[in-house]
């Protein structure tokens, strides 16, 4: 069993709608770090959901609810930490639209 350390989510700015920002393809993963950083003048509330293969965004799966983020905060998102996604799996997203929350997150690909 090969096993990849790797960026999962390249620092962006979270979308206002929910969005699949990682599917792990062909693979398993485990996340090892998953940080929020609120750059808005304003707090502002993200959710994240961690969805099974062919499943969609749903309170089901949802594991990060409405988390406020102050105004220049980073969040490591603990609840995510270590969190294991079979192949298909997905990380979803969403934060208010026309926020300037960023995302960025690490893990370990599992072949």
């Amino acid at each position: 069993m090969a096993s990849f350390e790797t960026v999962l989510i390249e620092s962006k700015t979270l979308e206002g709608v929910q969005t699949d920002q990682y599917t792990s393809a062909g693979v398993r993963t485990r996340i090892h770090k998953f940080t929020l950083t609120n750059q808005d003048a304003v707090a502002r509330a993200v959710s994240v959901n961690l969805i099974p293969s062919g499943g969609s965004a749903a309170a089901s799966n949802l594991i990060v609810k409405a988390r406020n983020i102050l105004p220049g905060q980073t969040y490591e998102c603990p609840e995510l930490v270590g969190q294991l996604l079979a192949s298909g799996g997905k990380i979803s997203t969403i934060a208010p639209a026309g926020s300037s929350v960023t995302c960025r997150a690490s893990g370990v690909e599992i072949a």
